[in-house]
């Protein structure tokens, strides 16, 4: 199953790398669904997760830094990504042009795979 996880460094509603939301809600951090999801994809996670590149990189406005890596050797269905962001919990839209920074990695990504599921 192919999963791109796309969260903020300084998101404080869902945290990417704490258990505990600002508002007391309990999470996932974003390497144990990375670990998950890479053993069920059958990837090989002894080289540690690679940098995936994409059509993303260099498009965000200011300061904001956006980097991709994930499990991408040996994965028998798909790899495992996740991008983050230096941003909170935002959209990804460009405030100064308006346009969405993140959907063309979105569907690069996502376009690889095919649904086994059409009939």
């Amino acid at each position: 199953m192919p999963i791109m996880n796309i969260w903020g460094t300084n998101d404080q509603l869902l945290p990417g790398m704490s258990v505990v939301s600002r508002s007391g809600w309990y999470f996932l951090p974003v390497m144990n669904v990375q670990h998950i999801f890479s053993d069920h994809n059958g990837c090989d996670k002894s080289g540690g997760q690679q940098i995936y590149p994409t059509t993303s990189d260099n498009l965000l406005p200011g300061n904001r830094q956006w980097e991709c890596t994930g499990f991408v050797n040996g994965c028998v269905d798909a790899p495992v990504i996740q991008c983050e962001h230096t941003w909170g919990h935002d959209y990804a839209i460009n405030p100064n042009t308006g346009d969405n920074w993140a959907i063309h990695a979105i569907w690069e990504f996502l376009s690889q795979f095919q649904n086994l599921y059409l009939d």
